[in-house]
């Protein structure tokens, strides 16, 4: 038999050890930041400054050409022994200050170049802790929310095994998902900020008035990125579920939805006014989050509906589309359908029942009834 309250000691050393770590690795994506915005600002200056010293050079040299003109000339009418001295001196001192500002170009393109490698590298730091946050916040989340929920009821070490097993399933699916989501989104417009900032550097000495027009598309398209990555973060973890219940973080999590899938979308809730257990609402979430997900991406639909009800024994959740339908058996024995498999283990892990119905051509609905009494005293306690 298992030590339960061993189990349950381990399991939350592991998350203060989890929560630290991601703490420690937020500092520093902090300080880095801040380090990228310093060496950002000192860049613009640098190219500024670039910019000033190619308008000053571009001024001399013409003036430098007028006044070997006007030497040549007074030569050609010997002129004045004094005059064409005085001519000679004013062209040799235009012709040292062009040197000297030469020197001083190559020595600030040579900052900027440094500058720039820079702000690669702190670039490249972020996105690296970032990624390594949103793990940690996986990995915690897991820990935190499903494994609570069962150690209760763990007494033998075969059914650790295989809960494990049907974790480690679970959280490879959703490292997956997340991976494509970061990958298409937030990485793809990364690339492409890159190579607009290639292009504006390019630019930026022959052709001034079109680095203008980059920055501003640059500009948006950065905007774009921090909506990408805001929204991966509250999928990641809504913190409005933590403070005022799954009502609340369901009707924020739509109302994005709609804005990003462009989907009617309609969800009552039936005697919802009551707090549930946490574990409880968070699994209630993400069946539905997985469940809206798989019909905005995949179902072709034009309109949803979202069902939640609170009896006295047990949570019901209905999720229907008007989509194409699918075949849900061939989708799950293909391993397909990473969305439909992490529902079945929350529910599978909550003991409770689920029915997905669908036809090609009729829309899908996805069932889910959870029951609660068995859980009372196992999680946060309902307000």
């Amino acid at each position: 038999m298992i030590d339960v309250n061993a189990l349950d000691k381990i399991v939350h050393e592991t998350i203060k050890t989890l929560e630290n770590g991601k703490q420690d690795v937020l500092v520093i994506a902090e300080n880095t930041s801040k380090e990228y915005r310093l060496v950002e600002r000192e860049l613009e200056q640098t190219n500024r400054e670039v910019n000033r010293i190619i308008n000053e050079l571009e001024r001399l040299k013409l003036q430098e050409k007028e006044s070997r003109v006007r030497l040549m000339d007074k030569h050609r009418r010997f002129a004045e022994e004094m005059t064409i001295k005085k001519a000679y001196d004013t062209t040799e001192r235009l012709q040292k200050h062009i040197k000297a500002l030469q020197k001083k170009e190559e020595s600030v393109r040579l900052k900027r170049d440094s500058l720039q490698r820079s702000l690669r590298q702190l670039k490249d730091t972020i996105e690296k802790a970032e990624h390594l946050t949103a793990r940690i916040s996986i990995a915690s989340q897991y820990l935190r929310g499903d494994l609570y929920s069962v150690v209760a009821g763990i007494s033998e070490v075969q059914q650790m095994q295989k809960l494990g097993i049907h974790l480690l399933e679970a959280q490879e699916n959703e490292c997956q998902r997340i991976s494509h989501e970061i990958h298409d989104g937030p990485v793809q417009s990364l690339g492409a900020i890159l190579l607009k900032t290639e292009l504006c550097l390019k630019l930026i000495d022959s052709e001034p008035e079109k680095v203008k027009q980059e920055l501003q598309n640059l500009q948006k398209l950065v905007r774009s990125v921090l909506r990408n990555l805001r929204q991966i973060i509250f999928d990641l973890r809504p913190a409005l579920i933590d403070d005022f219940g799954l009502k609340a973080g369901l009707e924020r999590y739509i109302e994005e939805f709609k804005k990003y899938h462009f989907k009617n979308v309609e969800v009552r809730f039936l005697n919802c006014y009551k707090r549930t257990y946490t574990n409880i609402e968070v699994a209630a979430f993400r069946i539905i989050q997985e469940s809206l997900n798989n019909a905005g991406k995949h179902a072709h639909c034009s309109n949803i509906v979202a069902r939640i009800e609170m009896l006295s024994d047990r949570l019901v959740i209905s999720v229907k589309d008007d989509g194409i339908g699918f075949n849900p058996e061939e989708v799950v024995a293909a391993a397909r359908g990473f969305g439909l498999q992490n529902i079945k283990e929350r529910v599978k892990l909550l003991q409770g029942n689920l029915k997905i119905t669908s036809e090609h051509g009729k829309g899908t609905t996805v069932f889910v009834s959870i029951p609660v009494e068995q859980w009372f005293g196992t999680s946060t306690t309902p307000t």
